[in-house]
């Protein structure tokens, strides 16, 4: 893996993003948690920005779990974004960005990455269910428009032997493609997608990002387990609804889910 000082990161990055909406770029060595950090200033009225750090010390995933990866491992990049949709609609920020992160995953030449939803990107069974990635979106409530901070902590180049407790086994981009991708060239690969897709939900509505998502989505088709409310759910994933909403044919009939942990049905909770 290439290595750079954060600072040249941040400057290499800025200078390939252009005019992007997403070109305000801070690269540092460490922080507790990106995510955390862009809330707090968009509860102050910040623009539209990204964060970028080599390392979390209290970095979070869903339901409060720990999100690791030894310094340097991974890209570990929140969004402060300010969409112009209805308030309805800044959910689906999650799925843009789910989608943005396979589509650099692609990119680069991962092409085993697909997306589990809702947030998480992953190798599937026939190589193990395996996270290269997830994604953490919450809306954030501020003097000015509505905004989203959407945090992805992407696994880049794991030391061997790097385990996740009470977690999805992990899978790095390195080991995908043979070698480390540079952390640099992955985040604008990302961002440019990102504000792509946050640009067509504005545009379009949410039927553009549902259909992506639903190109991208392992989930579709296949006999899983969900864990929604803490009621593990057995069924088959048959499509999205037009929120976004997993459709889920059960024994006692069709449950359509907002949020919950999938596993292939058979897998260990």
């Amino acid at each position: 893996m290439i290595e750079r000082p954060p600072e040249a990161n941040g400057d290499l990055a800025r200078n390939r993003l252009g005019d992007s909406r997403l070109r305000d770029v801070e690269w540092i060595a460490e922080t507790t948690s990106t995510n955390a950090d862009l809330a707090a200033r968009a509860r102050t009225g910040a623009e539209e920005q990204v964060l970028v750090a080599d390392h979390q010390t209290a970095g979070r995933g869903r339901l409060a779990r720990r999100w690791a990866s030894p310094p340097g491992a991974g890209l570990l990049v929140a969004v402060l974004l300010r969409p112009g949709v209805e308030p309805e609609h800044l959910p689906l920020v999650t799925l843009v960005a789910a989608v943005a992160g396979v589509g650099a995953a692609h990119d680069l030449g991962a092409a085993d990455v697909t997306l589990s939803w809702p947030n998480a990107l992953v190798v599937p069974p026939g190589d193990r269910y395996r996270k290269v990635a997830g994604v953490l979106a919450a809306a954030v409530a501020g003097p000015t428009s509505p905004a989203a901070v959407v945090g992805m902590g992407c696994n880049v180049d794991l030391p061997p032997g790097f385990s996740v407790p009470r977690g999805n086994d992990p899978i790095s981009l390195a080991e995908l493609l043979g070698a480390p991708p540079d952390r640099a060239d992955l985040l604008v690969r990302y961002l440019e997608r990102l504000a792509a897709g946050v640009a067509e939900l504005e545009r379009h509505g949410p039927g553009p990002v549902v259909e992506a998502a639903r190109t991208r989505m392992w989930t579709l088709g296949r006999d899983v387990a969900v864990t929604d409310g803490g009621e593990r759910v057995p069924g088959r994933a048959t499509g999205l609804d037009d929120a976004g909403r997993l459709i889920l044919e059960t024994s006692r009939g069709r449950r359509v889910v907002a949020a919950g942990d999938v596993l292939p049905e058979g897998e260990p909770s």
